[in-house]
């Protein structure tokens, strides 16, 4: 009996140091088989494949769109040679500037279409022109009235751009305002200019989603050049941007001026330290308000075939300088009195701005469309395809809600005034 116990255990024994054998001999070879596999690959790798050296570059930094007289597509661009000491001649489409870090160089190409135009300024070149670093789109008024429908696909469809460029419309031609530029500082302070949120530019994205939405409408700021005296011997360039394109359908249907500008940027997210002046107290002078904080919401409604919108608007704002005869710090709340002023002041300039769109530019550039959509999507489904006839008729009322935190810190200078 014993005998067989152990006979039994010597056969279990052996039967698993075959099976430990086996399993070290299959891990070995699986070892030495993926270690070829990574050694192979690793000698079919070439490194870096798809690099771009420096020197074979040119950084576009501004692109420009134009329509001749004839219809021609015309493309200019703006580009930086990093760390070059002399340019290419480009005769009479091509000038350049040096600076300390590079040249800039400004090229024009006309074809058919944008694609033919730019490749026309390729050719030209030696470099690569890189889209990296392009942060301007710029079209000209002309060919934003006939409508910007093919540039926007070439730029869409252009695996080179970038999703975060931003777009401006030129009153002038695009090619001008870009050969206005010849100083990198220059390039620099428009660079940083164009990603200043209040003056409602829109990257290429957000255009994306403005023509893929209910609307197909949005806001295009204009980009103005103006020369300014920097001392005694030497004028500088200053871009503003006063002034708003309204697109609908791809095209320029109309312009927010200076007033209806200031107006509009009531409607976006982006409002933070407008400085904004109310008439108040007996003599009718100023109280300077600075906008803190502020809301913008809009709230749709369809009741039988009537459509209508309330636009609420909730405002922070601090006294920012008092010139009227009224004293804040008095018992008698004034703060909460000025409120009434103010909210007019700011349902005045919406109601203006929500009137041009619906009665001049009719589009619905603000986002009626969207929020009739989120709030009664059957309907919307319904009647979407009218929405530009219906756009124009949509009864709206502004609510503005207003609340004045602070009255500054002292009253010293309105109480030792002897005109006050």
């Amino acid at each position: 009996m014993c005998f067989c116990v152990h006979l039994r255990h010597t056969c279990i024994r052996k039967r698993c140091m075959r099976l430990r054998k086996t399993k070290n001999r299959n891990a070995i070879k699986w070892g030495w088989r993926t270690t070829a596999y990574f050694t192979l690959l690793t000698l079919l790798l070439s490194g870096c494949w798809d690099r771009k050296e420096t020197n074979e570059l040119g950084m576009i930094l501004t692109v420009g769109f134009d329509q001749l007289v004839d219809g021609t597509k015309e493309v200019s661009i703006l580009w930086f040679v990093p760390g070059a000491g002399g340019g290419e001649s480009g005769g009479q489409s091509g000038s350049s500037s040096g600076g300390r870090q590079g040249n800039i160089y400004r090229y024009t190409g006309t074809g058919r279409t944008a694609t033919e135009a730019y490749s026309s300024i390729q050719q030209k070149i030696t470099r690569r022109l890189f889209w990296a670093e392009t942060k301007i789109v710029l079209f000209g008024e002309t060919l934003a009235k006939a409508g910007i429908s093919d540039e926007l696909d070439f730029l869409f469809r252009n695996l080179d751009t970038r999703e975060q460029m931003r777009l401006f419309l030129s009153e002038r031609s695009a090619k001008e305002k870009i050969y206005e530029l010849s100083d990198p500082n220059v390039v620099s302070l428009l660079l940083s200019f164009a990603q200043d949120a209040k003056f409602r530019s829109n990257t290429l994205v957000e255009v994306m989603q403005g023509i893929s939405g209910e609307s197909k409408a949005f806001f295009l700021p204009y980009l103005d050049t103006r020369k300014i005296n920097v001392n005694l011997k030497q004028t500088g360039i200053w871009q503003e941007a006063d002034k708003i394109a309204v697109i609908s359908q791809r095209k320029l249907t109309g312009s927010l001026e200076k007033k209806l500008a200031k107006g509009n940027l009531w409607l976006g997210p982006n409002l933070l330290r407008r400085i904004v002046g109310v008439p108040f107290g007996k003599d009718g002078q100023l109280v300077t308000l600075e906008i803190i904080r502020h809301k913008f919401r809009l709230r749709p409604q369809v009741s039988g075939n009537k459509w209508s919108m309330e636009v609420r608007i909730d405002v922070e704002a601090d006294v920012y300088q008092n010139t009227s005869n009224v004293n804040f710090f008095a018992a008698e709340d004034n703060l909460r009195k000025l409120e009434g002023p103010f909210n007019k002041e700011i349902q005045k300039e919406v109601e203006s701005v929500i009137e041009y769109l619906q009665t001049e530019a009719r589009a619905d550039a603000i986002g009626f469309g969207h929020a009739f959509h989120c709030r009664y999507p059957s309907i919307w489904k319904r009647e979407k395809a009218n929405w530009n006839e219906r756009f124009p008729s949509v009864e709206t009322k502004v609510v503005v809600n207003s609340k004045i935190r602070r009255a500054g810190l002292s009253t010293l200078i309105q109480l030792t005034d002897p005109k006050k």
